[in-house]
C-alpha cells in the first residue's frame, strides 16, 4: 500500500507510551509524538522535527517547572496591544504572549538576566488635522495642525535553555505529508480555541461555522495567518468572512451521511472568490459580517464597493495585512472610502482624484489601482458615446 498504508500502522508515543491516533503523530528525530504532549512543548520551539526524544523529554519537564512559575507571576505592567509583554518587575521576571489566558497558556517566563538584546523600532504616523467651514467644506489650519500617531517594534533577544538539531537537508514523501497532517491540526486547534466548527475542506480551502460572534471568525483568521507566516515557505491565505443565517444538517441515506450546510454566502462562495481575484485583495468581509463586529474597535475594515458585479458592497479586513501594508490603508482609508462612494454614484472624474491620491501615499494598493483603472475605462466609454 506505499506511503498511505503506513499511515494506519499503531504508533506508540516515545514520550508517555500512549497510542497515537490517526493523523495525530508527530516525528521525531529519533521516535514519535502524541499531539497532546506536542502540544505542552514552549510557543517558541520550531525544531520539533529535529530534536531527540530525550531533548523532547527534558523540554517538558522544564514545561512543568515553568507551569509553577506562571501560577506566581503578579504582572506589573503590560506593554503591547496583541501580542503583549508581560513584566513581574519585583521578581525580574516577563512573559511574551498573545493568549488570553495565559495561565492556562504557560507562556516561558524569563528572567530579566535572559536578555542579551533586543532592537527597537518606531514608526511615526502623521495625519492633518482640519476644520469644516460655514458651507462643510473641510480647511486646513493656518499654520497646518497633525495628530500623530506611533508603533513600536520591538525583537527582544533571550539565552533560552533549548540545544537545537541540524535540519534535513530533504523532506521526503513522508515528512512532506506528516507536515500537512500538521498544519491541519493546527488550524482545528485554532477554529476550536474561537468556538467554530469546521464544515468541510474544499480543495486547499476551508469552510468553518462560527455560532457565537463574529469577532471568533476574525480572530482566527488572524491566527491561521500568523501561523501560516511562521512557515520556512510562508503561505499566502485569502479570507472571506460573512455573517448568514445557515442552516446546518445531515443529508444522505441509511448508508452515506453527512453534515451540510446552507446559506446565502456558501451558494455564493466561488463568485465572491472570483470577485477578490479581480478587485485585488485577500481579505473580505460582508456587510452583513461588518454589522456584528458592532462598534468593536480592536478590528480594522475599510469599504470597498463590489466593482461592477451589481451586488452589495463589501469591506477589507485590514487586520488580516502585514503591519505596515495596514497603517498605510488606515492612513488612507477616508480618501478611498470617498473615491467608492463617488464610484457607486457614477461620479468617475471625481473618484479618480480620490483613488489617484490614495496611490500617491500606498503605491501597492491593488484595490485603489483597480478602480481607478475602471475610472478610466467609464470615463473613456462615456466620452465615446458622447461622440
Amino acid at each position: 500500500m506505499g506511503l498511505f498504508g503506513k499511515l494506519f500502522d499503531k504508533k506508540e508515543c516515545s514520550v508517555c507510551g500512549g497510542e497515537i491516533g490517526l493523523l495525530g503523530n508527530r516525528k521525531l528525530e529519533d521516535g514519535n509524538l502524541c499531539k497532546e504532549c506536542a502540544a505542552k512543548l514552549s510557543p517558541w520551539f520550531s525544531d520539533r522535527r529535529q530534536s531527540t526524544v530525550a531533548e523532547i523529554q527534558e523540554q517538558l519537564a522544564y514545561r512543568e517547572a515553568n507551569q509553577a512559575k506562571v501560577s506566581s507571576f503578579r504582572t506589573t505592567r503590560t506593554l503591547g496591544e496583541r501580542t503583549k509583554v508581560l513584566l513581574d518587575e519585583d521578581a525580574g521576571l516577563f512573559m511574551v504572549t498573545s493568549a488570553r489566558n495565559w495561565e492556562e497558556a504557560n507562556p516561558d517566563v524569563l528572567s530579566f538576566s535572559d536578555v542579551t538584546g533586543c532592537k527597537l523600532d518606531i514608526d511615526e504616523s502623521r495625519t492633518e488635522i482640519e476644520y469644516r467651514d460655514k458651507d462643510g467644506d473641510r480647511q486646513s489650519f493656518n499654520p497646518k495642525r497633525y495628530a500623530y500617531s506611533y508603533d513600536f517594534y520591538i525583537v527582544i533577544n533571550v539565552n533560552i535553555y533549548v540545544t537545537f538539531g541540524t535540519p534535513g537537508e530533504q523532506m521526503g514523501n513522508e515528512d512532506y505529508f506528516a507536515l500537512m497532517n500538521e498544519n491541519y491540526d493546527r488550524i482545528f486547534d485554532v477554529v476550536d480555541i474561537n468556538h467554530g466548527i469546521i464544515q468541510r475542506f474544499d480543495g486547499a480551502g476551508m469552510l468553518a461555522l462560527f455560532p457565537g460572534q463574529t469577532r471568533d471568525a476574525l480572530n482566527t483568521a488572524i491566527s491561521l495567518k500568523e501561523i501560516m507566516a511562521r512557515e520556512e515557505r510562508p503561505v499566502e491565505l485569502k479570507i472571506l468572512i460573512s455573517r448568514d443565517k445557515t442552516l446546518v444538517g445531515v443529508a444522505g441515506n441509511q448508508k452515506r451521511q453527512t453534515i451540510t450546510a446552507i446559506s446565502k454566502t456558501i451558494m455564493d462562495i466561488y463568485a465572491l472568490n472570483s470577485l477578490m481575484d479581480e478587485i485585488g485583495t485577500r481579505y473580505i468581509i460582508t456587510r452583513r459580517g461588518v454589522e456584528g463586529i458592532g462598534e468593536d474597535s480592536y478590528f480594522s475594515c475599510r469599504e470597498i464597493g463590489a466593482g461592477d458585479w451589481g451586488r452589495e458592497s463589501l469591506y477589507e479586513f485590514l487586520d488580516g495585512m502585514d503591519t505596515y501594508e495596514k497603517k498605510l490603508h488606515l492612513i488612507t482609508r477616508e480618501e478611498f472610502e470617498k473615491g467608492i462612494h463617488d464610484y457607486q454614484q457614477k461620479r468617475y472624474f471625481e473618484a479618480r482624484k480620490h483613488f489617484a491620491s490614495v496611490l500617491q501615499t500606498n503605491q501597492r494598493d491593488q484595490v485603489a489601482m483597480y478602480y481607478l483603472m475602471l475610472c478610466d475605462t467609464h470615463s473613456q466609454e462615456g466620452m465615446a458615446r458622447q461622440n
